[in-house]
C-alpha cells in the first residue's frame, strides 16, 4: 500500500470524532451488502465505542462510519460492489488497518474479529484545524459554519447573517431578508420558535451569542415535515454539541465600546455517560449605544403644502440572558427519551429626546420638543419533550411536544412641548402606553420514518399548533395633573390559532446519480380574532395543500445540480394583526392592521456547485405578499401612519454566487455575489402603485493563518440601492461595513480575538419615497452607527482524552437532513 492513501486514511480516521455525523448523512447511495464483525483487546474482551471506518482503496474517501456497541459489534450496511479499506481505531491502543477488502454480490460479510493492541505510548494531545469553508451549499440550505470565520467570534446571530451570502439585515427596521424574499421562521436545533412579531424574531437572534453555536443553516427550500410558514423559509441555529464522555465545555467573554460599554459572557458545558447525556448552555449580552433617528413626511392640501420633520437621539441600554438545559437519556438500544427547556430574558430600555417642525407652504408653524422614556422587555420558555422509538434498523416514530410561553410588555412615556414659530411656548402634552402582550402555545408532532427498500424512503407525520394570544394596550394623557385614558388609543384583543398539519415525503433513488423528493403538506388555519365588545374581528377558516418536489443530479465528483419547485404560507404575525398605536411623534404613528390577509408564493429554485464554486438562481410569485411598514399619509390630519398592509403581487428573482478561493496554505477567502430583482404592485388612494427595483450585494472574507498561532481576517459588504421589507415602495441608500479580526491562539490556554466592526461607519440606514402626484412624500434616516471594538476570551475545558459517544441524534434535528 502507497504512503498517500495510509495518510489520508489516518486523517480522517483523525476528523472522526467531529465529522462522523456530518459523513453519515452525506454519505451517497446505497449498496447490497451488509460488512459486519467484532473489535476486541487482546484478551477478547469486547471493545465499545471503537471507530470502524470503511475507506474507499483508491482515494481513502470515507465511505461508511460505526462504532461498536457494548458488545464490540458494527455493521457497515448497504455496501456498494467495489473495494475498501477497513480502518479501526480506539483511543489508548493502536490504530488498525485490516487487509483491503473486496465487496461482490449482496448479503452479509463477516469480518474476522479485529484485536486491538494498546499503544506503548499516551496519545499527545492534537490540535485540528477544520477544513470546512464558512459557507456550504447543499440541495435545501445554505450552512454557516460559525466558528470556522473569526470574524463571528463574539458576536450574536444577526452579525453573523449580516456577513452571509444572500441575507439583508435591516437593524432598524427589525427585518431579516433572505434571497430577497421576506417571511424567515426561526428554528433552534430543528426545533421551530414561534413568536408574535416580527421584532420579538429579530431581537432573539441579536440576543444569541455566537460562542455556544456551532453552525446556521440557512433553509430557503424547506423539507415538507416543517410548518409552510415564511415565504423566505427558515433559519436553523445548530447549538454545540459535545460528543464525548465525561465532561467538557468551552467559555468565553468579551469586553468592548460602541459609545459606550459591551459585556458578553457565553459558557456551554457537557456531561456524558453510557447511557446520560445532560448538557446546557447559557449567555448574557450587555449594550449601551446610541444612534439618530430622522423622520420626515410631506402633504398637500388645497394647495398648502404641510411638512413635518423630527430630529431624536435614542440611547439604548440593553441586557440580554439567554439559556438552555436539557438531557437525552438511551431507555434501551431503540428507544431514546429527551428532554430541552430554553428560555430568555431580553431587557431593553430606551431614552430619547430631540425636537420636530411642523412646516406650512415653507413657514415653520410649531416647533417641538420630544421626549420619551421606553421599556421593551421579553420573556420566553420553551419545553420540549421528545421520544424517539426505532421499530427496526429500517423504521422508527419520533414524538415531540412543545409548550411555550412568552410575554411582551413595552410601557412607553411620552413628553411633548409645543412652541409657537417664534420659539414662545404654546403647550405641554403628556402621553402614556403599556402593552401587555402574554402569549402561549401548545405543539405536538409525530413523525414517521422508514426505508421501504433499498432505494426509497417514506416519512409522514401529524402536527397539531394551538396557540392563545392577549394583546392589551392602555393609553392616558395628563390632563389637569390627572391621567385620563384614551379610548381612541386602548383596546385588548385576544387571537386564537390553530394550524393542524399532515404531510408525506417519498425520496426515491432514481439511480446512482439522481434522487428525487416529492412532498406533500396540508394545513387547515382556524383564526379567531376579539375583542371585549367585538367577538369577531377575524374569523377565518381555510386549507392549503404545499406542494414540495426536489430533483438532485451528481454529475461528477466535481459538479452536480439541483431543481426545485414548493409553495409556501406567509400568516400575519400575531402583533401585525392587533390593533394598536405607537408614537414615534405627535404626526407619526405605527399601527396594526386586522384586515391582514395571508400571502401565498410559488417558489422555483436551481442550484449548481463545482468544486466548491455555487450558484443558486430563484424565482418567486407572491400573491398577497405582506408589506410590514406602509405608509399612510392623511392630507387632513396630515399624521403618517405606518402600518402593514397587503400588496397585489411581488415577483422575485434572485441569484446567489459563491466563490471560496485558496491562494495558498495561509491565505484563503470567501466571496459572493447577490443580485436581487423585485417587482411590486399595489394601489394607494385608489390609484395603481407599483415598483421595480434590481440591487446586488458584494460580499468578501479574507482568512490569513500567520506563524506562532496568529490568524488575522478581514471581510465586508456593500449593498446597492433597494427596497427592503422594512417598507416596501421605499428607496434604501447603499450602505455596507467594513470589519477586521485578529486571533491569537495559546496551546492549552485558550484564545484571544479582537474584533473591529464597522471601521468606516458606513452601515447606515437613508429610505426614502417621492411620488407626489400620489400625495406620498416620505423619508426614513437612521445616522450611522458606531465604531464596534471587542476583545474576547475563549477555552475550552474538560478531559479531551476520552472516548466518543455513540453515534446519535435525538429530536427533531435527526430528520430534518434526510428530506432533502
Amino acid at each position: 500500500m502507497n504512503s498517500q492513501p495510509l495518510q489520508r486514511a489516518k486523517l480522517y480516521a483523525l476528523l472522526f470524532d467531529t465529522l462522523i455525523s456530518l459523513s453519515l448523512s452525506c454519505n451517497q447511495g446505497y449498496g447490497q451488502t451488509v460488512v459486519h464483525g467484532h473489535v476486541a483487546d487482546k484478551n477478547g474482551q469486547p471493545l465499545a465505542n471503537a471507530n470502524v471506518l470503511l475507506l474507499n482503496s483508491g482515494d481513502s474517501s470515507l465511505v461508511k462510519g460505526d462504532v461498536t456497541n457494548t458488545k464490540g459489534e458494527y455493521h457497515l450496511e448497504r455496501i456498494k460492489n467495489g473495494s475498501y479499506l477497513l480502518n479501526v481505531r480506539f483511543i489508548g491502543y493502536q490504530e488498525i488497518f485490516a487487509p483491503q477488502l473486496a465487496i461482490a454480490g449482496s448479503g452479509n460479510k463477516e469480518i474476522e474479529t479485529i484485536v486491538l493492541v494498546p499503544s506503548s505510548k499516551q496519545l499527545e494531545a492534537v490540535t485540528i484545524v477544520s477544513k470546512k469553508p464558512v459557507f456550504e451549499q447543499k440541495p435545501d440550505r445554505m450552512v454557516i459554519n460559525v466558528q470556522n470565520s473569526i470574524s463571528n467570534i463574539g458576536s450574536n446571530v444577526v452579525d453573523v447573517l449580516e456577513r452571509s451570502p444572500g441575507i439583508v439585515v435591516n437593524r432598524q427596521g427589525n427585518s431579516i431578508e433572505m434571497n430577497g424574499k421576506s417571511g424567515v421562521m426561526l428554528m433552534i436545533d430543528g426545533k421551530v420558535i414561534p413568536a408574535s412579531s416580527k421584532e420579538a424574531t429579530f431581537l432573539l437572534l441579536e440576543g444569541m451569542n455566537s460562542a455556544n453555536i456551532e453552525k446556521i443553516e440557512l433553509i430557503t427550500v424547506p423539507p415538507s415535515n416543517l410548518d409552510a410558514e415564511g415565504n423566505a423559509g427558515y433559519i436553523n441555529i445548530v447549538l454545540k454539541k459535545n460528543t464525548q464522555y465525561g465532561t467538557n465545555g468551552s467559555y468565553s467573554v468579551s469586553l468592548g465600546y460602541q459609545k459606550g460599554p459591551i459585556g458578553k459572557a457565553a459558557i456551554n458545558f457537557n456531561h456524558r455517560s453510557v447511557r446520560t447525556n445532560f448538557y446546557g448552555d447559557f449567555s448574557w449580552n450587555s449594550l449601551y449605544t446610541r444612534e439618530y433617528l430622522s423622520l420626515y413626511h410631506q402633504s398637500i392640501n388645497n394647495e398648502q403644502i404641510i411638512q413635518t420633520n423630527s430630529n431624536l437621539t435614542r440611547y439604548f441600554t440593553r441586557s440580554n440572558f439567554d439559556g438552555t438545559v436539557g438531557v437525552d437519556y438511551e431507555m434501551n438500544n431503540r428507544t431514546f427519551l429527551g428532554v430541552m427547556v430554553t428560555g430568555y430574558a431580553h431587557l431593553l430600555n430606551i431614552y430619547s429626546n430631540g425636537y420636530g417642525n411642523f412646516i406650512s407652504n415653507q413657514q415653520i408653524d410649531t416647533v417641538l420638543s420630544l421626549y420619551d422614556q421606553e421599556n421593551h422587555n421579553l420573556y420566553n420558555v420553551n419545553a420540549n419533550v421528545n421520544l424517539a422509538h426505532n421499530y427496526s434498523k429500517d423504521s422508527k416514530i419520533v414524538l415531540n411536544a412543545n409548550y411555550l410561553y412568552t410575554f411582551d410588555y413595552n410601557p412607553i412615556q411620552y413628553h411633548y412641548t409645543y412652541f409657537d414659530g417664534n420659539n414662545d411656548f404654546l403647550y405641554d402634552r403628556q402621553l402614556r402606553t403599556n402593552k401587555e402582550t402574554p402569549l402561549n402555545s401548545w405543539i405536538f408532532q409525530a413523525d414517521y420514518i422508514s426505508t421501504l427498500s433499498e432505494k426509497i424512503d417514506l416519512e409522514a407525520g401529524l402536527k397539531g399548533t394551538i396557540s392563545r394570544f392577549t394583546n392589551q394596550v392602555i393609553a392616558d394623557s395628563l390632563s389637569n395633573n390627572k391621567w385620563v385614558e384614551e379610548y381612541s388609543f386602548s383596546n385588548k384583543v385576544y387571537l386564537n390559532e390553530t394550524y393542524p398539519a399532515g404531510y408525506v415525503n417519498v425520496k426515491v433513488n432514481t439511480s446512482r446519480k439522481t434522487n428525487l423528493s416529492l412532498g406533500l403538506r396540508y394545513e387547515y388555519t382556524i383564526s379567531n380574532l376579539s375583542s371585549d365588545t367585538t367577538k369577531a374581528i377575524v374569523d377565518r377558516h381555510y386549507g392549503n395543500f404545499l406542494p414540495r418536489v426536489v430533483f438532485d443530479y451528481k454529475i461528477n465528483d466535481n459538479s452536480s445540480f439541483s431543481l426545485a419547485y414548493f409553495r409556501r404560507i406567509t400568516r400575519p404575525k400575531i402583533w401585525d394583526l392587533a390593533p394598536f398605536v405607537i408614537f414615534f411623534d405627535p404626526y407619526t404613528f405605527v399601527s396594526g392592521n386586522p384586515n391582514l390577509l395571508p400571502s401565498l408564493s410559488d417558489n422555483f429554485d436551481l442550484r449548481y456547485s463545482f468544486k466548491g464554486f455555487l450558484l443558486d438562481i430563484s424565482y418567486s410569485k407572491v400573491n398577497n405578499p405582506i408589506a410590514n411598514f406602509f405608509p399612510q399619509i392623511d392630507s387632513v390630519t396630515h399624521v403618517q401612519t405606518f402600518g402593514s398592509r397587503n400588496l397585489d403581487y411581488s415577483k422575485i428573482w434572485n441569484a446567489v454566487l459563491t466563490v471560496p478561493v485558496y491562494v495558498n496554505s495561509w491565505w484563503s477567502m470567501s466571496n459572493s455575489l447577490t443580485a436581487t430583482w423585485n417587482r411590486l404592485k399595489t394601489d394607494y388612494n385608489n390609484q395603481p402603485l407599483s415598483l421595480s427595483v434590481l440591487y446586488y450585494k458584494i460580499q468578501t472574507t479574507q482568512t490569513f493563518a500567520l506563524p506562532k498561532h496568529f490568524y488575522l481576517e478581514l471581510s465586508g459588504y456593500y449593498i446597492s440601492t433597494r427596497t427592503d421589507d422594512f417598507a416596501l415602495f421605499y428607496s434604501f441608500a447603499p450602505n455596507g461595513s467594513l470589519d477586521f479580526s485578529v486571533k491569537k491562539t495559546f496551546p492549552k490556554l485558550g484564545s484571544f480575538i479582537f474584533n473591529c466592526e464597522d471601521l468606516l461607519r458606513t452601515n447606515t440606514t437613508y429610505a426614502s419615497i417621492n411620488n407626489s402626484s400620489q400625495n406620498l412624500v416620505s423619508s426614513v434616516s437612521f445616522h450611522p452607527v458606531f465604531t464596534t471594538f471587542r476583545l474576547t476570551y475563549s477555552h475550552n475545558f474538560g478531559n479531551n482524552k476520552v472516548s466518543e459517544r455513540r453515534n446519535r441524534q435525538t429530536g427533531s434535528e435527526e430528520y430534518l437532513e434526510r428530506v432533502k
